[in-house]
């Protein structure tokens, strides 16, 4: 999927053995940047080498989550790569069928992703400007379905669909 704001268009999209994110002027299509991350994710059970999840802008940065669970956060103006995270290394998820693809969100000021590891990392929450570990929830694998994030009685939640649970997660504290 392709996200605008603010007149720029982002792409995130695979060409050859690169996931490239493409900034371009959502009016012309004039490329502003590009950013490329090599991977040699290949399924087993479709052509289409991903990735799958929609790039998220927050406060001037780009969120990105590829196939082979490669994090990374770009700065919105210039592509600049601000930090990297390989959460599939990180915190021993395995690749799945299709590869990784659910969204990043941010909620509760920190940015959730479904990592899907059975090592009590099926959700992680990272620092948003440092891309560090704030905390993990959860044995799940993870699934394609994108977080969305609702009020409960005034409290904020994260709704997630895991491999094989619906998974309803207070983002502010440490759960």
């Amino acid at each position: 999927g392709i996200v605008v704001k603010d007149n720029t268009a982002i792409l995130f999209h695979r060409v050859g053995n690169f996931e490239v994110v493409e900034a371009m002027n959502a009016k012309t299509g004039k490329v502003l940047w590009t950013s490329k991350h090599v991977t040699s994710f290949n399924s087993a059970f479709n052509p289409d080498k991903g990735p799958r999840s929609t790039p998220l802008i927050h406060k001037g940065n780009v969120y990105v989550f590829g196939s082979q669970g490669v994090l990374r956060c770009l700065q919105m103006k210039d592509g600049k790569e601000l930090w990297i995270r390989r959460t599939h290394q990180d915190f021993n998820a395995r690749e799945g069928y299709f590869g990784a693809g659910s969204s990043p969100i941010v909620a509760g000021g920190k940015l959730l992703v479904n990592v899907g590891s059975r090592a009590g990392a099926g959700i992680v929450a990272f620092d948003l400007l440092t891309g560090k570990t704030v905390w993990k929830a959860v044995n799940d694998t993870g699934s394609y379905s994108s977080p969305v994030v609702t009020t409960v009685d005034g409290v904020e939640h994260v709704l997630f669909i895991t491999r094989f649970k619906l998974l309803s997660i207070d983002a502010k504290p440490e759960p």
